[in-house]
This record gives structure tokens, C-alpha cells and sequence, in this order.
């Protein structure tokens, strides 16, 4: 409200507003609409693409897949050794440039690996999976 009067505009003047908080704690209902996304996901603003939570509810499926990608993240496939250290990392997926740090990460952890039907340990590669980046 006080952004819109401070802009010479009022509440009186808005036809949608989409609210992002940083703090869940603070999460106050502005209102509710109802099949406000059944044609497409909001663009996420900028300044919240690193966000560390994300709250996505009666929302269709393929639409919270769509604004999650959105989000800093990349999806990789790693290569594991049967004791559980990385060799590789493949990049699959990576939004906004965060591939190469995703890659580093991936390279630093141990895994358990894969086992046989003897239950030894053997090397293979990760299922895919996605690694978030927040500050």
C-alpha cells in the first residue's frame, strides 16, 4: 500500500497483485483467487530466483515443475565409484548458470553406491537429481 501511494497510485487501482515474502513467518493472505494459474506459471521476480523455500499448493503439477526450473538450480548425473566418491558429474539441466558450482558440489560429496544382488558395493552412475542454490 504504501509503495502504490508513494507512486501516486492506491489499492483502489490494482487488478493483481502476486505477493513474495523472503520469511515464511511473516506469510500474510492478500486475497484468493481462484484458477489464477490454469493457463501458465507467474515469472518469478529476480531478486527471488535464490529463494530458499518455496510454497507451491493448488497449483497443477506441470505448472509447479515449470516455476521450480525457474529457480537457481542445475540436474546432474554422477559417476560413483564402488566406494562412494565421485569420478564425473554430468550436467543435465541448469538454470542460471549455477552448473558449474553444482559440479563442484557434486565432485566434493561421497555416496553410497549401488550394490549387486550379493550386496557389494558397485560402481555406477546417480540417478538424476537436482541440487537448489540458495544465499
Amino acid at each position: 500500500k504504501a509503495v502504490l501511494e508513494a507512486g501516486g497510485s492506491s489499492l483502489g487501482q490494482v487488478v493483481k497483485a502476486t505477493v513474495f515474502l523472503k520469511d515464511m513467518n511473516e506469510a500474510v493472505t492478500v486475497e484468493v483467487d481462484l484458477n489464477v494459474l490454469a493457463e501458465r506459471a507467474p515469472k518469478i521476480p529476480e531478486n527471488f530466483l535464490d529463494s530458499k523455500y518455496v510454497f507451491l499448493a493448488n497449483t497443477h503439477p506441470a505448472l509447479q515443475q515449470q516455476m521450480l526450473s525457474s529457480l537457481a538450480s542445475a540436474k546432474l548425473v554422477v559417476a560413483v565409484t564402488s566406494d562412494g566418491h565421485a569420478t564425473s558429474a554430468r550436467l543435465i539441466e541448469d538454470a542460471l548458470g549455477f552448473g558449474a558450482a553444482a559440479r563442484r558440489c557434486a565432485m566434493e560429496h561421497v555416496y553410497i553406491s549401488a550394490r549387486d544382488r550379493d550386496g557389494r558395493p558397485v560402481p555406477g552412475p546417480t540417478l538424476p537429481f537436482v541440487v537448489r542454490f540458495d544465499r
